[in-house]
């Protein structure tokens, strides 16, 4: 049993002689209340409260460790794609050894997006870290120069896809902005130029673009071969992902179906 000090009675003393009923019954309700054997039950209570909570705490650490455990010890390895609906893109990665991964997203119109580089998976996190790599152009141009010209040049345009097969296109001169076009089916575009140097564009839908810085010194016949634009290139970038659920065959980076992940089986 607990027992009050001087300090209890002194307070006792002054309540009285200051006639605070509320306050002489505070420290009455205290003092039975300090005395009062529940106290010890709460204790008991609260002892075991504390236990449990340890206990929780060291089920969540050893439950985090397994987990890590369990994600360290996973490798990935060869080709995974999303889940896509309906016609959506779809994005694949392809883990190659040493930590290199080639990365890919396509639709209904072909490949988009193409990248490469290495990757880095610890502690549920995934990140893909871009190698700097710049787009290339496929399109070829060879100029044949005719005869010298002392004010205004012919410059001819002889437009073919990449199977040497004519191909419309459209050439823009940059100064004006002028679209000049061919006349009719399987017709070169002619261009009078009177300025000392021109930039030119030539292009298609679908294709890439060339650029062409010419003279009026003699006229000319430019000669160009255009290929289907290629898919832009990831470059210089890094993307992390939180795994949720990961194994060998398939990974989650969220909660819907399209951020499932799934092993591609080898052909």
């Amino acid at each position: 049993m607990l027992v009050l000090g001087d300090t209890w009675k002194e307070e006792r003393s002054k309540a009285r002689k200051s006639n605070s009923k509320a306050l002489y019954k505070g420290l009455i309700v205290n003092k039975l209340t300090l005395k009062s054997p529940q106290n010890h039950h709460n204790a008991g209570r609260w002892k075991n409260k504390k236990l449990l909570d340890i206990m929780a705490i060291r089920v969540t650490f050893l439950l985090l460790i397994s987990t890590t455990i369990a994600f360290s010890q996973i490798k990935l390895s060869g080709e995974f794609c999303s889940y896509t609906l309906g016609e959506g893109n779809v994005t694949c990665i392809s883990f190659k050894p040493n930590n290199q991964f080639d990365y890919q997203i396509s639709g209904c119109l072909g490949i988009s997006k193409i990248g490469n580089g290495t990757y880095i998976l610890k502690k549920q996190i995934l990140k893909l870290v871009f190698a700097n790599n710049k787009q290339k152009s496929k399109s070829q141009f060879r100029i044949v120069n005719g005869e010298s010209q002392k004010e205004t040049a012919t410059l001819e345009f002889i437009t073919t896809d990449s199977n040497s097969l004519y191909l419309p296109a459209w050439v823009i001169r940059d100064s004006d902005s002028k679209i000049f076009q061919p006349l009719s089916n399987e017709a070169n575009i002619i261009i009078k130029q009177v300025k000392k140097n021109e930039n030119y564009q030539i292009t298609q839908i679908g294709y890439e673009k060339i650029k062409l810085k010419l003279d009026n010194k003699c006229n000319k016949k430019i000669f160009v071969s255009i290929y289907p634009m290629p898919p832009s290139i990831i470059s210089n970038k890094i993307l992390k992902y939180r795994l949720l659920d990961i194994n060998e065959n398939e990974f989650s980076i969220g909660k819907n179906i399209t951020d499932k992940y799934k092993r591609m089986r080898l052909k």
